[in-house]
């Protein structure tokens, strides 16, 4: 996350930073109360209102897990593992961290639920959480903001 620390504005927009209290609150919503795995509560302490390389939630985190979360009630799914869902993209797929992950970078997946049949798939993005951020990151400085 040194990355995300050193590049804290891409564009016109500056990372906004959660307090520790916040990242404790969504602990306890979200993961039993158990601590996340360290690089997520380093981005939601570098950037958890608001992240300039990465949609982690609109207007913030609390409310990124409260509309992925309802996406899925809407369609009628499940996930039974704790996780921490981010970059939804048009209510058709977002990513998500599995906070249980035993890895301590722990994997992205992308979920997606076809809208013809209801099929949902989890798949992984190839990339753990740290290596995603660097390489959104990368990518920007090279080629600009989008």
């Amino acid at each position: 996350m040194q990355l995300l620390k050193k590049n804290n504005s891409l564009g016109v927009v500056t990372d906004r930073p959660m307090t520790l209290l916040e990242i404790e609150q969504l602990e306890q919503l979200y993961n039993n109360g158990n601590q996340m795995p360290i690089p997520l509560r380093e981005l939601l302490f570098l950037a958890g209102k608001f992240c300039s390389a990465i949609d982690i939630g609109r207007p913030s985190s609390f409310e990124g897990q409260i509309e992925v979360r309802q996406w899925l009630t809407n369609k009628n799914k499940t996930i039974s593992r704790p996780f921490f869902g981010f970059d939804p993209m048009d209510f058709n797929q977002f990513s998500l961290v599995y906070l249980d992950d035993p890895r301590p970078d722990p994997m992205v997946y992308h979920v997606t639920i076809e809208d013809d049949d209801g099929e949902m798939d989890i798949y992984t993005s190839g990339f753990s959480l740290s290596n995603l951020i660097n390489h959104l990151i990368n990518t920007r400085l090279t080629y600009g903001t989008f």
